[in-house]
């Protein structure tokens, strides 16, 4: 019992650890100066390729990705040439299978501004850390620095050492040349904790209008911190309870969805670390298609139900890709043993009902492995993983030679 728990909690981590990543600003800071060079890159333990993405509002919300009119996109990286103040706005990595790395907020503004240069993302207790403040066309090196809006110290220099960083140096930082005072950057600092995973109940892509929907932001430790945010087909982006949702403990509820709730869904943290997405429909039609909103494995059985409002046993016509994939009589299709093979694009087809919206499988391949420093850290943290449980079995093994039972009846 002890090995095959052991052994699940081992695929868990792994399985996690692969599927993490952490976008890192170069050079490392969330403000710069207009037309300054900027690199974005998606550091990952898996082999699969990652995106940069980024919602920005100066006059509109948009979401987009990396080659969508800005950013030049390599493997798991975007380069900026020439970034502008049009370019501020939120960043993060997502895999094609809707994981995603924290988030990083970066703010541009023009040469006759000032920038307070930290950390673009988290800072890990302990650390020495330095703030610059800076302004172009100026010989000027006098600068104020303020945390929460509270003057802490001015130095002449124009920068400002935080020696062992801890939670208690939390907060928004702001600093002050002359008469002009810089936009307010956070310091965040790491937690140790793994991001949530957002689930939502019932556990599909699809569900037909005034249905019950529960999203959960599940966590090893706590849901406490943890909001739901979305982005509608119309780009709008919002939180659970402003304007849509009811929060609860562990994330929102949605009494009687509706098309309108059609979305992409995530959890963030106060430290802008963030979930997988998932994107969800809300079907007014007559046919629905039943999907797993999370990837599977090499190897897993999946079964995908083409159902109507009253009956989930009708024949049906199931496609892939816009091409017929086979047709049941009883409503749904079951697939053995997943392969990389079966990930595509699916929907189905009642006759006399219509067709359902098309819904996305994925399947991760089995053969991903960690890179070489995304192995180190696995190996680093492994034994935390693994250590309660072997001394619980070695001392299940003393107990059992100290009472004279056998291996086996231990």
């Amino acid at each position: 019992m002890k090995t095959t728990l052991l052994f699940l909690l081992l695929r868990l981590y792994f399985t996690s650890a692969q599927s993490r990543a952490t976008l890192i600003v170069s050079p490392s800071s969330s403000q710069f100066f207009e037309y300054n060079s900027v690199s974005l890159i998606c550091d990952h333990s898996s082999s699969d390729e990652w995106t940069v993405w980024r919602y920005t509002s100066r006059t509109k919300l948009e979401l987009s990705s990396c080659n969508s009119g800005w950013g030049n996109p390599t493997p798991s990286r975007c380069d900026i040439k020439a970034i502008k103040p049009l370019d501020s706005g939120m960043y993060w990595c997502e895999s094609k299978y809707r994981d995603s790395s924290n988030m990083v907020n970066i703010t541009v503004i023009t040469d006759k501004g000032v920038i307070l240069q930290s950390p673009a993302g988290l800072v890990t207790e302990g650390d020495n850390i330095t703030l610059n403040c800076k302004e172009q066309n100026t010989n000027n090196l006098q600068a104020e620095f303020y945390r929460n809006n509270f003057s802490l110290s001015t130095k002449p220099e124009g920068n400002m050492t935080i020696h062992q960083v801890s939670k208690s140096n939390e907060g928004e930082y702001k600093c002050r040349m002359s008469e002009n005072k810089s936009s307010p950057s956070w310091l965040l600092i790491e937690d140790g904790l793994d991001p949530a995973v957002l689930t939502v109940s019932p556990d599909s892509s699809q569900t037909f209008e005034y249905k019950i929907l529960n999203l959960s932001c599940r966590h090893d430790r706590s849901s406490h911190g943890w909001r739901i945010a979305r982005v509608t087909l119309d780009h709008k982006l919002s939180h659970c309870g402003v304007g849509w949702g009811t929060p609860s403990s562990s994330g929102c509820f949605i009494q009687t969805a509706k098309k309108t709730d059609s979305a992409v869904y995530w959890c963030e943290s106060a430290t802008r670390q963030r979930s997988n997405s998932v994107n969800f429909t809300v079907h007014h039609g007559n046919v629905t298609l039943q999907t797993p909103l999370r990837p599977l494995t090499e190897g897993d059985n999946v079964t995908l139900l083409c159902k109507t409002k009253t009956s989930h046993t009708l024949p049906c016509d199931f496609y892939k890709d816009g091409a017929h994939v086979k047709t049941e009589p009883a409503g749904h299709m079951t697939i053995h043993g997943v392969s990389t093979s079966d990930e595509g694009l699916y929907w189905c087809h009642i006759a006399g009902y219509g067709e359902s919206p098309p819904s996305w499988l994925f399947v991760r391949g089995s053969n991903s492995s960690p890179s070489p420093s995304a192995l180190t850290i696995i190996l680093i943290r492994l034994p935390v993983v693994v250590a309660p449980f072997a001394i619980c079995t070695v001392l299940a093994l003393f107990s059992c030679r100290h009472t004279g039972n056998s291996l086996k009846s231990c």
